[in-house]
């Protein structure tokens, strides 16, 4: 549910095990898929200070182009 006005939130984190984002032609291991209560869902990697910060998703890092799986299937 979400509420006129706000943010969505965070409804549940869960593995991303064999997925990675593709940021910069790169492909960057993603830990968690962040899933939020208006339904939206974005992947959360390990920032560069070494930390995983849930709030921060992959899609709004400069050259995000998409999410792939290990196995090269691009999404």
């Amino acid at each position: 549910m979400a509420y006129e006005g706000e943010e969505p939130e965070i409804a549940s984190v869960v593995s991303a095990a064999g997925w990675c984002a593709v940021i910069a032609d790169e492909a960057v291991p993603l830990p968690l898929w962040v899933l939020l209560d208006d339904g939206s869902v974005y992947g959360a990697a390990i920032g560069e200070d070494g930390l995983l910060d849930p709030l921060d998703s992959v899609e709004t890092r400069p050259g995000f182009s998409g999410y792939k799986q290990a196995n090269n299937h691009q999404r």
